[in-house]
């Protein structure tokens, strides 16, 4: 564990160094900008693309990329949008088939789709840079969620697509929401529940604060609303009608352990909030805490199906931006407490959920 600890970090740590130099250089240059890019993400592309059996459903994707590269991509989307629930997202696929042309390895696919997750990453931190630390947002990325991309491919590129979106909510820019939205569905059709966060950044305009407490009464309560929802959907033969019986949900993990991985990130953000929406404009700060609450029900749903659960990282991936957004902006002795703690968090949250509790298994690391 200790070697693969090492590996990651150290990966990481190369990253987040070339992230740290591109800021001191200030360059205007998109050429340049996408020379730093490249460089930023080059590390952890790699880490991703040599890997051997890392990830639960790495060998799944190898052996996906056997057959896909057959495929031929236009009647295969064909089908896809002609309703044929079976098969894969042509995002992914079109990927596969890029993968192809460039160098047929499934080396190649993993490297490419690293790449294109990370790009969005990196491209949405970007576009809040003037109220973050980018070096900082990096880091929680990488401790937080990069390990899952090893495992769930498909998904943390959609989740990133929808992630660098989240600037045209803030902007009010809902047609260039959608057609992001749109293209990460092409990758994991999950993507498309996200529409309507949109609703989110009319919480800004409530000056009454209905909407806000109606949505805060909704959060709060949601494991009772949650649990009664499902158990009633099941009971009553919806799940089946629907065709969800692929979620396996299951009644007998109920517990209240999520709040662990909830509570610690939520709370000093909502203690600071009313001070963050003074200082970042647009309402970004309280839209961007209110996506973030919505990981209390997904996390909650995990607890009945894991698979449903992975909507978490769709608002989870917020604290990316946020965490950074709230230390950057916060006054100096509040900011040295609140960077202390934030690092030491996501180092032990790396360490239990990831390296102890292997997690996507994706640790050990070893190389293909």
């Amino acid at each position: 564990m200790l070697s693969s600890l090492l590996i990651y970090g150290g990966t990481f740590s190369v990253s987040i160094l070339f992230s740290y130099l591109y800021n001191l250089s200030k360059s205007q240059s998109k050429i340049t900008k996408f020379f730093w890019m490249v460089l930023i993400l080059l590390p952890v592309c790699l880490l991703a693309s040599l890997r051997g059996d890392v990830g639960t459903d790495t060998l799944t994707y190898i052996g996906m990329y056997g057959w896909l590269k057959h495929v031929e991509i236009f009647p295969y989307a064909l089908e896809y949008f002609s309703g044929n629930s079976d098969l894969f997202e042509p995002g992914y696929v079109f990927l596969n088939w890029v993968s192809l042309f460039i160098y047929d390895d499934p080396k190649t696919l993993f490297f490419l789709s690293t790449f294109v997750q990370m790009s969005f990453v990196w491209l949405g931190i970007q576009s809040m840079e003037k109220y973050l630390n980018p070096n900082l947002s990096l880091f929680i990325y990488y401790l937080f969620l990069f390990n899952t991309s090893l495992n769930l491919v498909r998904q943390s590129i959609a989740v990133a697509i929808v992630f660098y979106a989240f600037q045209y909510i803030v902007n009010h820019q809902f047609m260039k929401y959608l057609v992001f939205v749109l293209l990460a569905s092409l990758f994991h059709v999950t993507a498309l529940l996200f529409i309507v966060l949109y609703v989110f950044s009319f919480f800004a305009q409530d000056s009454k604060g209905i909407l806000k407490a109606i949505f805060y009464f909704f959060i709060f309560s949601s494991p009772l609303v949650v649990y009664g929802i499902i158990q009633l959907a099941t009971s009553s033969g919806l799940i089946s009608t629907l065709g969800l019986e692929g979620y396996n949900f299951n009644f007998s993990n109920f517990g209240w352990g999520f709040l662990f991985y909830t509570l610690p990130v939520i709370l000093p953000l909502g203690v600071f909030s009313q001070e963050m929406n003074n200082k970042i404009p647009n309402g970004a700060y309280g839209f961007l805490f209110n996506i973030t609450l919505l990981q209390i029900p997904f996390r909650f749903i995990t607890y009945f199906s894991t698979y449903a659960g992975r909507l978490e990282d769709y608002a989870s991936i917020v604290q990316v931006i946020l965490v950074s957004m709230l230390i950057h902006n916060s006054e100096e002795g509040n900011k040295q407490v609140l960077t202390v703690y934030f690092v030491l968090w996501y180092l032990l949250y790396h360490v239990i959920t990831f390296a102890l509790g292997n997690t996507n298994e994706t640790y050990p690391y070893v190389l293909g």
